[in-house]
């Protein structure tokens, strides 16, 4: 996948340390909704969890907009035709995948998370 400055994400890219993957667009209300407690929980941890967001299918303008007004420093790629959506399996909008450091697929999680509930997954799927 292209991230927002041209060079190429892979999920592969992301093995070697527990990652966060959250599938988004700037249509979904709750998609913006969440970016904040995603950014929140993405500075409390950053040095041992990976976060990636990943838009897809929209303009490059209108993601960057988005992401900006909401705050967000993590890493962002789109998926542009959805292949990498549903190849985890994503059924709506928005969806988080978690990855331990292998890159195996823990939990897909359709739906808001709250920061609280967003660092509870990691507390248990990465620091238990």
């Amino acid at each position: 996948m292209p991230d927002f400055n041209g060079n190429i994400v892979t999920i592969a890219d992301l093995k070697g340390r527990p990652t966060v993957v959250n599938f988004w667009a700037a249509w979904c209300p709750a998609c913006y909704s969440e970016m904040p407690a995603f950014e929140k929980v993405y500075k409390l941890k950053r040095d041992s969890i990976q976060f990636l967001g990943i838009n897809l299918s929209e303009d490059v303008e209108a993601a960057l907009r988005i992401a900006k007004e909401a705050g967000v420093t993590y890493p962002l790629a789109r998926d542009v035709d959805g292949e990498v959506f549903t190849a985890f399996g994503g059924l709506g909008m928005p969806t988080t995948v978690f990855l331990d450091e292998r890159g195996s697929v823990i939990e897909v999680y359709t739906g808001e998370l709250t920061a609280g509930e967003l660092e509870a997954r990691i507390v248990k799927y990465f620091e238990s």
